[in-house]
């Protein structure tokens, strides 16, 4: 345990029980102020836990109720345990399939042709 007046480390929250003045960090990758073992969006700052049709999976981070869009690029969004993957459609990869992958990096062309990354 530590006291209020040392800080957590990133990815953490202090939590205080009651009207103790002792606090604990408690994981929050998020950091959102709710800590993981009771988040219901653990990788998406959801303070406020809304859940609108009580699936245990926030809105924040759940593919059927979230108003924004969780996967880019035309990947396919899976929602599940309080959290989301994103499947890439070819040519994308990363958390939210944002990243664009440049297949010319590794020369795939020979000799006298170009390469052209057109994702």
């Amino acid at each position: 345990q530590q006291n209020a007046c040392t800080p957590c480390a990133t990815g953490t929250s202090t939590i205080f029980k009651g009207s103790d003045t002792a606090a604990s960090c408690l994981a929050d990758r998020d950091e959102d102020g709710v800590p993981d073992s009771v988040d219901n969006c653990v990788r998406v700052k959801n303070s406020l836990q809304v859940d609108s049709d009580d699936d245990g999976t926030g809105d924040a981070c759940d593919c059927d109720d979230s108003g924004a869009t969780l996967c880019l690029n035309g990947a396919f969004c899976d929602s599940a345990a309080q959290d989301y993957t994103c499947y890439c459609t070819i040519g994308f990869t990363g958390e939210q399939c944002d990243v664009d992958i440049d297949e010319c990096l590794s020369n795939p062309c020979h000799e006298e042709s170009t390469c052209v990354d057109r994702m």
